[in-house]
């Protein structure tokens, strides 16, 4: 029998063949990746020595995978955020982004715009081929990638719900659409932007956050905190009046992390959230033990024994 291997770093793949055999087809190469290859015999006797053919080959590279779907955010008055994973580069650094937009959800009549990347970026690399691609420049593309669309002169229109999708481009070409966004309704012109919060107090059940936010009659709070499971739970909407006030949100746990994040209205409608900010809540003296029982001991002993659950330590 006939033995074609091909290896890069620690990974290899390996085909047997019928001694008459003159070609292999050997798969699960990676795009754009360098692959060392060898063939040798199989006798009655042993093997025969490897003969490796030349230098190491290179697959050509293929378009970049396809990305999941944007997570879209409305973020000011005609404006949009777009957030999503960078996927696989397959071989050939990445030369921008395609983002389209539509009011269908099938996407019918999509208006296409690109997304340019940063002057200076590193791409991302399959770490199980690393050892055989050459180096690349700083710093690298931000992972997950974020971009916003719209503003003053934006196309897109207020009160108007819309979906995205995104896509990225190398020299093979542009690789498939992602799946569609949910849809996402874009804030008027003269609704409030996104207010800026500020800790002003903490304490073990409660924070005192400052919020500004121009233009806005009213701004509200959202705190949420994580359990242990990855659970997040939403404690609070808290409203307060002004563009500029001083908000308490009360009833929290102690010494406990907490995201919170605010935004404003007026008549003309809810601007958008802004920037979180992280809070953690001051320690406290412990809480009280739980569960207390009374155990009786042997006879003649004279003692007893008491059993009781730990309580919370607050911090």
């Amino acid at each position: 029998v006939v033995r074609a291997k091909a290896v890069a770093g620690s990974w290899q793949r390996e085909v047997w063949l019928p001694a008459e055999a003159r070609e292999a087809m050997i798969g699960d190469l990676q795009p754009g990746c360098s692959y060392s290859f060898s063939v040798s015999s199989q006798g009655t006797f042993g093997a025969s020595s490897a003969f490796c053919p030349g230098e190491p080959a290179t697959c050509p590279p293929a378009r970049p995978a396809e990305l999941v779907a944007p997570m879209v955010e409305a973020e000011g008055p005609g404006a949009v955020t777009l957030v999503w994973p960078l996927g696989r580069n397959n071989g050939a650094p990445l030369l921008h982004f395609q983002v389209r937009y539509s009011e269908d959800p099938d996407m019918s009549l999509a208006q296409e715009v690109a997304v340019p990347l940063p002057s200076r970026i590193k791409h991302p690399t399959e770490k199980l081929y690393a050892p055989l691609l050459p180096p690349e420049p700083e710093p690298l593309v931000p992972d997950p990638f974020e971009c916003r669309l719209g503003g003053p002169t934006s196309p897109l229109r207020p009160g108007t719900a819309y979906y995205f999708q995104v896509r990225a481009v190398n020299s093979a070409g542009a690789g498939a659409w992602s799946a569609a966004s949910d849809g996402v309704v874009v804030l008027g012109r003269d609704v409030p932007e996104p207010p800026q919060l500020n800790l002003v107090a903490v304490t073990p059940t409660t924070a005192e956050v400052q919020v500004f936010c121009t233009g806005a009659t009213q701004v509200e709070l959202e705190a949420t905190t994580t359990s242990r499971s990855n659970k997040t739970t939403s404690v609070a909407l808290i409203a307060g009046t002004g563009p500029n006030t001083t908000i308490p949100c009360t009833n929290l746990t102690r010494f406990t992390d907490y995201t919170v994040r605010g935004r404003g209205s007026n008549p003309s409608g809810t601007g958008a959230w802004s920037r979180a900010i992280l809070i953690r809540t001051a320690p406290d003296v412990p809480g009280p033990v739980r569960d207390l029982q009374l155990r009786g001991g042997a006879p003649g002993e004279g003692v007893l024994r008491l059993e009781w659950k730990l309580p919370r330590c607050n911090g």
